[in-house]
Order: C-alpha cells, then structure tokens, then sequence
C-alpha cells in the first residue's frame, strides 16, 4: 500500500510532535515546546500544523487499539469509537469474539452507566473543541497571516468543531456549547444547551464555511485529508437527519444539503470497485470519497485487518458478522432471499449481491489466496471427526469481516493504515433518498438514489423490482439498503436510533451458521444456530437512546444535568 503523510514538511511534522504536547495546557504562556501563543498565530507553517493537531480529534472508525493492543498516541480522541473495537458489535450486525470488550460486559446486557460508560468521547471532543477555539481566536485576533491563507484555517477549524459537537449532540443530548476560548477568569460552569439548537449551530457553521472552504477540485495531493466544501455540505445533511429525528421540518433541509453534495461540479462518482475502495489509503483520491482521515506507517497505524481476520491468517477473529446480516444481502435478482424462489438455503452464498462476498468472509470464498473452510465433517454416526482449518481459528458465528481489510496479503498486516472514509457518494445518495422520502415521498429522485448505490452493487435496480413504493415501504428499503451499504463503517447502530427502533431490533440473542460435511459423500448441510456461546443477550433500555454523562463531569460542573433514567 502506498504511505501518505497530510503535513507539508517535514519541520511540520516535527512541530506537530512538539504541539501535541506543548498545547495541551492553552493556558500556559510559554508552551513547552517553546513557541508562545502570538508566534503559532501569526506564522502560517505553525498554524497549519497546530490546525493538524486539531483535526487529530476526529477518530478513525477502525476501533480503539492498533495491532498490538496499544492505544493510539494521538490522546483526546478516545481512541477510535472507545474501547467497544467497533459500533457493529453492539448491533445486529456482529459480534465480539471475546466476552471482556466493554461492549459486550456493559452495553449489550443494558448495563452501562455514568460510572460504567462505554463510550466515553466527552473530554476528548471538548478538549478538540477547546483548541479549535484558541485557535479561532488567536488568527481573528489581528493575526499578520494573509487573509486568504487565514480565512481557511478558521473556516477548517470551525469544520472541525462542527464536527466534535455533533458526535456529543448525538450522543448525550443537550451538551454545553462553549464557542469561544475560556480563561480562568471564566465562568467554566456552563449549562447545556438543547440537543435541537446545538445542531441549528452547526448547521449555520457548516453553512458559513463552505464557501471559505477550497472546492474539492482544487484540493492538491498534499491536502488530502482537509475538509472542503463538499464535506461541509456532507456533514451537514447527515447532522439535519439527526436533527429531524428530533423536528421532521429539518429532513427537506438535509436533503438539499446532500443534493449539493451530488450536484457538486467536482463530479463525485461512485467507485466501481466496492471492495478495493475500502482497501485504499487515501492518496489516489478516490472521487467517491468526500473526506477520510489519512493513515501513515508512523503515526497513524491500526489494528483492523489483525482483529478483523481469522487466526487462520494471522489475525484475531474478533469482528464477527452475525447470520442477521448475511441474510440481508438480497439475491443477484434484487430480491430479499425469503422472497426469491431461485435461493438455495443449502447453497446460500450463490448468488447474492456483491456487497456480500466484499464484506463478509464465509465459507468456500476465495481469500487470502486459498479457499476458506468453515465445515465441521460427520461420519455416519453423527461425530464430528474433522474440524475446518478456519474454523479452528474461532470463527464462532460461522463468519468474520472482510471489509476493510487488505486482502492483498497473503497474511494479516499488524501495521495498517487504511484511511477511514468517513463521508463519501454512497452515504450522501442514501441521506439524500432518507430525506427526501420523508420530506415529500419517494419521488423520481428518490428513486434514483437508490438505484445508483444498488447499480454499483450488480443488483436490479429499486425501480425494477419495488415500482410505486409508499413512503412507509420506502422507509424499510432505505434501512435495508442502508445496512449492505454501509456495514461495519459505524451507521447501524445510529440508523437504529435515529429511527426509534433501537430497543425494538436489539432485543435477544443473534444467529450464527454452523456447515456440516458428510465424511462419506462431502455433502454440506448449512443449519442456522442460535450464537448465545460466548455473548450476553443483547437489551436496548429506553434511557440508551441517551448516553450518560460522565459522572467525573457531572461532578466538576454542578450546573450539568443527567440524562433521563442514570
């Protein structure tokens, strides 16, 4: 894979140490890496380069730890999603291989709390936004920067903010909004403000920084990674459809966001390789992707493919995809497999749309270079006297995820640095249809989102199989559509709660798929299985639809006030 670096220097990337933890106490007149405040805001190099260090607070999707159990370095960003590995094993989706990851101890069995909080983000993004602030402020304030030069880096820094304060608003509700660089002589005890009104203020920055943002088709090699004006389109569609689960008038004004997205003179297109898109660090620039946080061998590893893949292959089989949603791939005639008469429950990977076999890893796949093996042999007398190769390697509901992972090698990478692609087309065509539908019905456009994502994938096309949809059926087809598409890159689980239907879907126990191989023939049987080996059953409580504020926070501001039902 080819190694890309964001910053523009080296010196830069030598700053970028020094800052990360020099500026960690705003408040200190002389850093400890020697530069005061006035020099970072008035040489454009260190402003970039402390700008850099902002955007670090975005985390990478890949899970909290790199291939050797390590946090990342980059502090502040709670490690990827926290240490759950990824949101899908807190789904229908997948599970966890291992009982002691945090989201199968605490958020699956419905046990998490203010002092037993899971995903705990909330220091992290207001120490992001606390910098992103110092940093506004400091260029507003008569800094010497070129004003061209300077509009962008605080409209980038805004973008970032935006950003942190939506993973907050979506997570915990009603959050203090702090807009400006606090000092001691501050009143630091700042009340929430509502949910809605924190996504009305990102909204309206999204809105003021775009034009100050470059246009995609501007963006030279060595910016890959920055936000544009694309992405601040992109990101404001999926914040409105956050905000119209709270006030339905917001999903017309999500949808005309993401039409920007798509009507951009960039010409943004899907990639025709699903499965390699995934796989890629980001220096190609792929004209699907709209804004993906950069990797690097140095900085900026991950241990995806080594706890995605099979022990077969080196890696830890921890991500396992549940047979839940296997069965959501819909055949290779566009229709679910309960519906079309051509599926074979006892050949049920033939067929299927491709989204499927570029996801998930099942048995008799061509992968790594050989044929996977997932079947337990039985004699006559019902014994299993031989075991798989992979499944020996722990693969306990029958499956682990591909996605992601780079399969060019013939054995898992500990050192990986795909980028993660957190805005790109086929989200936005999705949000887009999402909206849409809800805001006037599932129209010509609606439609035609749709079938652009399900063309790419082989599949026919919504309009051939569902003509005339009502805007209730178009809902399940977007979530359905939504879940192939996007598994595994940290949807489900707010497309569930998005929608009201978390504690109704993730309720119980999930399937996996046991392959039995008859000794004397080699006919294979395929038998659906309840997965309750290693995992608790999953509850979904009412008070989830809002995380709990950190107790540690609740008790350094008195003026906060904790969620409903903790």
């Amino acid at each position: 894979m080819k190694k890309i670096i964001i910053y523009t220097s080296r010196l830069a990337l030598i700053l970028i140490v020094f800052l990360t933890v020099g500026c960690e106490d705003y408040l200190n007149k002389e850093p400890l890496d020697g530069f005061s405040d006035e020099s970072v805001y008035s040489d454009e190099a260190l402003a970039t380069s402390y700008l850099m260090n902002v955007y670090n607070y975005i985390p990478r999707g890949f899970g909290a730890r790199d291939a050797t159990g390590v946090q990342p370095e980059y502090k502040g960003n709670d490690g990827g999603e926290g240490n759950v590995y990824i949101w899908d094993v807190c789904t229908d989706n997948a599970r966890n291989k291992s009982t002691w990851p945090l989201s199968q101890k605490i958020f699956v069995p419905g046990l998490m709390t203010p002092t037993n909080l899971v995903w705990n983000n909330w220091e992290g993004n207001y120490k992001g936004i606390r910098k992103a602030n110092l940093l506004i402020a400091g260029l507003e304030n008569d800094s010497p920067i070129d004003e061209a030069s300077k509009s962008r880096l605080i409209a980038e820094a805004r973008w970032v903010r935006s950003f942190l304060y939506f993973r907050l608003a979506r997570r915990f509700g009603d959050v203090p909004l702090i807009i400006t660089a606090q000092s001691f002589d501050d009143d630091l005890m700042t009340k929430q403000t509502a949910q809605l009104e924190v996504y009305d203020f990102i909204s309206a920055e999204l809105d003021a920084v775009a034009p100050l943002l470059p246009a995609a088709k501007n963006l030279s090699g060595n910016e890959y990674g920055r936000a544009t004006m694309e992405a601040a389109w992109a990101l404001q569609g999926r914040v409105l459809l956050f905000a119209a689960s709270v006030d339905a008038s917001y999903y017309a004004k999500s949808a005309a966001a993401s039409l920007k997205v798509m009507n951009s003179d960039f010409g943004y297109t899907l990639s025709p390789d699903y499965s390699a898109l995934f796989q890629t660090d980001g220096s190609e620039h792929d004209k699907e992707v709209i804004f993906e946080i950069m990797g690097d061998p140095v900085a900026k590893k991950h241990g995806w493919d080594f706890y995605a893949s099979s022990k077969a292959f080196g890696g830890h089989s921890q991500y396992l995809p549940t047979q839940e949603l296997v069965d959501e791939y819909e055949t290779i005639n566009g229709l679910p497999i309960d519906e079309d008469p051509t599926y074979n429950d006892q050949d049920p990977y033939a067929n299927r749309d491709s989204r499927l076999a570029a996801t998930v890893v099942y048995h008799d796949m061509d992968y790594r270079g050989r044929k996977t093996d997932h079947a337990r042999t039985k004699n006559t007398a019902g014994e299993i006297v031989a075991v798989g190769a992979d499944l020996q390697a722990a693969p306990y509901t029958g499956y682990w995820t591909k996605k992601f992972c780079y399969v060019g090698d013939a054995v898992v990478s500990r050192d990986c640095y795909q980028s993660w692609k957190e805005l790109r087309l086929g989200e936005v065509l999705l949000n887009y249809a999402e909206a849409q539908n809800h805001a006037v019905g599932p129209d010509a456009s609606v439609y035609a989102a749709m079938d652009a994502v399900r063309s790419r994938a082989k599949i026919p096309t919504l309009t051939a199989v569902r003509p005339g949809l009502s805007q209730e059926a178009m809902v399940e087809e977007i979530l359905h559509e939504r879940r192939v598409e996007l598994a595994f890159e940290n949807h489900r689980y707010w497309d569930l709660v998005r929608n009201k239907i978390a504690h109704i879907v993730l309720k119980g126990y999930f399937h996996g798929m046991n392959i039995f191989r008859d000794e004397d023939t080699g006919a294979l049987t395929y038998e659906r299985f309840v997965f309750n080996k290693k995992t608790k059953e999953q509850t979904f409580p009412m008070r989830y639809y809002r995380m709990p504020i950190p107790q540690g926070e609740m008790d350094k501001n008195p003026n906060l006030i904790q969620n409903e039902g903790y």
